[in-house]
């Protein structure tokens, strides 16, 4: 596989886990999470997949919301 098919592949993969994500966010939901928190983290993912966006990217955009968010990405399994 070269490198365009891997970042396509890539891409596809990250496409389909914040689409899976948006589908399923409601069931998800932390009971403990701030509303408000909650739905920033939602707009972050439906903002990175509009976008198109990598890994890196993505992470930069809810580093840019606060820890908070991070915190709450990582809870619900979409950052490591």
């Amino acid at each position: 596989m070269n490198m365009l098919d891997k970042t396509a592949k890539t891409a596809e993969d990250l496409t389909k886990n914040f689409n899976d994500f948006l589908t399923n966010a409601e069931s998800l939901k932390p009971e403990t999470a701030d509303p408000a928190l909650y739905n920033r983290l939602v707009d972050a993912v439906q903002e990175a997949t509009n976008q198109n966006e990598d890994i890196a990217a993505f992470y930069d955009r809810l580093s840019a919301l606060g820890q908070d968010v991070i915190d709450l990405a990582k809870t619900l399994k979409l950052i490591a």
